[in-house]
């Protein structure tokens, strides 16, 4: 069984996952909500967005 690396977000520390995305990019997600051997981001499987989280998700953001 795959289980994905846990990281840790460079701005406050959260353990995250990267996960892809349907259209194929890759996502932070909070590690609490992704179990071993998931690899695509799913809300319906309760993952969450790291961006939805992380209190500096604002540093990274891409300008426009």
């Amino acid at each position: 069984m795959h289980i994905a690396p846990t990281r840790h977000c460079k701005t406050c520390q959260a353990p995250i996952v990267w996960l892809t995305t349907a259209q194929g990019k890759t996502m932070p997600v909070d590690a609490n909500t992704v179990t071993p051997g998931e690899r695509v981001f799913d809300v319906q499987a309760g993952h969450i967005s790291h961006f939805a989280t992380c209190p500096q998700a604002d540093d990274h953001r891409r300008e426009r």
